[in-house]
């Protein structure tokens, strides 16, 4: 019988902080440079990470650029989200907290997420 508690236990766990570092810088070098000009080699250096951990986190360059980008853009829709509803307060608007959640939700990041993965599958 296999001891699940000893798996459990197997590989470096798991850095919350290095993976946004490795989000963050992998968005960096992707807007200052394009895709095609970033390397894993590059994107962990920037975090100060080692590769090891990206491959920890991600199979691939397309991968982790795809979330670093979906990342982005969920802070930005809620920056934007946030931003609108201080503008309906200020206007005497009042939209429940509920419906603005709503409208976050509806821009289904992971079906976008999937469609850009489909897409760098193509070329």
């Amino acid at each position: 019988m296999k001891d699940v508690s000893r798996d459990k236990l197997r590989g470096r766990p798991r850095d919350e902080t290095a993976r946004r570092a490795l989000l963050d810088a992998a968005y960096e070098l992707v807007v200052e440079r394009g895709y095609a000009a970033v390397s894993m080699d590059a994107i962990a250096a920037k975090a100060g990470s080692g590769k090891q951990t990206i491959y920890r986190w991600w199979p691939g360059k397309a991968d982790l650029v795809l979330d670093a980008l979906e990342d982005w853009a969920e802070t930005e829709i809620t920056k934007m989200l946030e931003m609108l509803h201080g503008i309906q307060r200020k206007l005497g608007i009042n939209k429940p907290d509920e419906e603005l959640e709503e409208m976050k939700e509806s821009l289904d990041l992971g079906e976008l997420h999937k469609n850009l993965g489909e897409s760098n599958d193509n070329e």
